[in-house]
């Protein structure tokens, strides 16, 4: 297969390469999952994702769930079951912190995946922040953290967790909410706003009394096992 031109990838400054059109490909060996049998299996109406890492192409839970890192991308496969078919769409999400080489192996396997479907799927590209209404609809709760997943998942809540800050926002016209790590200080509080402060074992939700109920879902979607919930 083709890769990306890794030239042009480079030369872009920041992370406007992860919305930049992709003008040319190169040969160059890259490495692509066999998506031929997930594409033959029968639809579930839930979405289902893969972490790319610089080894391997995972199926991730946390992702399936609507959950996502700034320093990871990942592979969304949707399935929509209708009358006489199944509408498919596969989504290349990346975070904003993350490299240009998961980039590159995301997007090559994200096509390689809507080659083995045959035609039957549609293939997008996701954007930390720019996010289309239909990947966010996907999920009950949407959410965006910074770092990488396995930092969360491994570390002692204790000693080690870094006190989190996200900004929610919502619910849109589907009724979805989406929750977004924002920096920890005092100025980012907004009063129009509801925050969670993730603190490791306590969670704390930060809001005007009128906006309780509105996002009180989102608070206990968030928490984490053996972490204390404080309003």
């Amino acid at each position: 297969m083709a890769d990306l031109d890794s030239n042009y990838i480079e030369g872009l400054s920041d992370y406007r390469w992860k919305e930049a059109k992709i003008p040319i490909y190169v040969d160059r060996d890259i490495d692509v999952k066999d998506w031929k049998a997930i594409s033959a299996e029968p639809g579930t109406n839930k979405p289902r994702a893969w972490k790319i890492t610089d080894s391997d192409i995972v199926e991730w839970t946390l992702a399936a769930k609507g959950k996502f890192f700034s320093q990871e991308v990942y592979i969304v496969l949707n399935r929509t079951s209708l009358k006489t078919s199944t509408s498919c769409d596969i989504h290349c999400w990346i975070g904003k912190q993350a490299s240009s080489e998961l980039y590159k192996k995301a997007l090559y396997n994200a096509t390689a995946f809507g080659e083995a479907m045959e035609g039957r799927a549609l293939v997008h590209r996701e954007v930390q922040d720019f996010e289309s209404k239909r990947f966010i609809n996907y999920f009950q709760y949407f959410t965006v953290l910074k770092g990488e997943s396995d930092q969360m998942a491994n570390c002692d809540l204790r000693s080690e967790y870094k006190t989190r800050l996200l900004r929610l926002t919502g619910p849109n016209a589907a009724g979805k909410i989406c929750a977004r790590e924002t920096a920890t200080k005092r100025g980012a509080l907004d009063s129009n706003d509801v925050f969670i402060i993730d603190s490791g074992l306590k969670i704390y939700q930060v809001q005007e009394l009128s906006r309780s109920f509105r996002h009180n879902g989102q608070l206990y979607n968030y928490q984490k096992p053996g972490a204390e919930i404080k309003d």
